[in-house]
């Protein structure tokens, strides 16, 4: 008989506490999942959120348990006006705030079917390597098309860049589970889950973009990736028979498969970016479980503001040596080759300037520029200017860097195309607009 009393007793013992437990839960107390910056745990971060902060701060509410965890973004131990900042930001959509963890992983092997990511040497004895990676919650995957971004993270102890190479499925909206190797630079490992915010910024990119075929890829199912972009893909469209761009679908695991083929190739496709930038790319051959480089990259935004961006600009890439296959009847000289009157860096060496009209139309044209190293001195860095004698307008312009006042531009190089080899070539294009095109004059490189 004491034995039963004892049970009932404890049984009810049991009963209470799990209903304190529930009650808490509910009334947001205890952390379950721990949702950063939820701090009225209704699903998402808005205005009340960011509020009750302000109310805490004042003095005019007190935040604990689950609510005061959420609400300690950057993990100090305490909710004060660099936690309602960070809050704003993400209200305002400018960063995302989640969980972080980590997990053993190069790269490879991901959802977003990459090779491992070239690690970086740390500081420690012996040197160990860093893999600058990480695994994207489900919703912020976004059926992959987050994959290749540079995300800027920041922790309890730093700020760190990786790039997204794989899935979290069982994360939060927000949450990022990084490489084990570069996970001790925003956390201590041992505090295993921690809040973190984050954006999206442009990644350090070397080079063009490259269009990568995978193992399989034929004329009758092709799949192409794109790799070493400044910015996630947004789109991508190839040329077809009919000469109309077709957009091909985007799969779960990176690919741009179209089911159908797109045919032996060599193909034109037409790539955009999150920031609404597009590049065209004539003349890439299709090479089964291989790279193809493009001939340009996406350029840097103005805009501060790196997280989910409106369209800013368009810049078009084409194979400055092959021409479309049908070209309108041309209002201008369709070429115009010019000796710079002034000599290069080199003393008295010499670069030929070549200004091609490579497509035209009522109001606009689409113009090439190759510059070729006639010595035999390499050129390191190099500049152009010239005069256009009508009112010509450069829209946006690829491989260069460019400034226009009034009639006057000046071009100069990229880090990737700065060099001129000897006897080589390197080349820019824009598309201009007109009422009145006259051909440009007064050519200079290296002035």
């Amino acid at each position: 008989m004491r034995h039963i009393k004892k049970i009932i007793i404890l049984s009810i013992i049991i009963v209470i506490v799990v209903t304190i437990f529930i009650i808490k839960i509910t009334a947001g107390y205890i952390p379950l999942s721990k949702s950063y910056g939820d701090v009225d745990s209704d699903g998402s971060i808005t205005q009340k959120d960011v509020d009750l902060i302000s109310r805490h701060i004042k003095g005019q509410t007190m935040l604990k348990d689950a609510a005061f965890i959420a609400a300690d973004i950057n993990a100090d131990n305490k909710v004060d006006s660099k936690d309602e900042d960070i809050m704003k930001q993400a209200v305002d959509g400018k960063i995302k705030i989640g969980g972080g963890t980590f997990y053993g992983t190069d790269g490879s092997g991901g959802n977003s079917s990459f090779d491992a990511a070239t690690p970086v040497m740390d500081s420690c004895s012996p040197p160990h390597k860093v893999y600058f990676v990480a695994a994207m919650n489900t919703t912020d995957y976004d059926s992959s098309n987050i994959s290749g971004a540079c995300i800027e993270a920041t922790g309890p102890k730093g700020t760190i860049k990786i790039i997204i190479t794989d899935r979290l499925p069982e994360g939060n909206p927000g949450d990022i589970d990084f490489s084990e190797s570069c996970y001790h630079l925003i956390a201590n490992p041992s505090d295993g889950r921690v809040p973190i915010y984050w954006k999206v910024v442009p990644a350090d990119v070397e080079g063009p973009i490259k269009y990568h075929f995978k193992e399989g890829s034929n004329p009758y199912w092709t799949a192409v990736q794109i790799r070493n972009h400044r910015y996630p893909i947004k789109k991508v469209e190839y040329l077809t028979k009919n000469g109309i761009f077709k957009e091909v679908n985007r799969t779960y695991y990176n690919y741009f498969v179209e089911e159908s083929g797109m045919g032996a190739g060599p193909f034109t496709f037409r790539v955009t970016d999150t920031k609404g930038h597009v590049l065209i790319d004539e003349g890439i051959k299709h090479l089964e479980k291989g790279d193809v480089n493009g001939k340009a990259q996406f350029p840097l935004n103005n805009n501060s503001d790196e997280t989910t961006g409106k369209p800013t600009a368009t810049i078009t890439s084409l194979t400055p040596s092959r021409a479309p296959t049908q070209t309108p009847k041309s209002t201008i000289t369709p070429k115009v080759t010019v000796m710079p009157t002034s000599s290069t860096s080199q003393g008295n060496d010499k670069i030929s300037i070549s200004y091609n009209v490579v497509n035209n139309w009522s109001n606009g044209a689409k113009i090439s520029v190759t510059l070729k190293n006639k010595t035999n001195v390499i050129v390191n860095g190099w500049k152009v200017n010239w005069t256009y004698d009508g009112d010509q307008k450069i829209v946006n312009l690829w491989n260069g860097n460019y400034k226009q006042i009034n009639k006057e531009v000046t071009v100069r190089n990229l880090e990737y195309n700065k060099t001129i080899a000897v006897n080589g070539t390197v080349s820019f294009g824009f598309n201009i607009s007109f009422s009145k095109n006259n051909n440009p004059k007064n050519f200079k490189i290296n002035n």
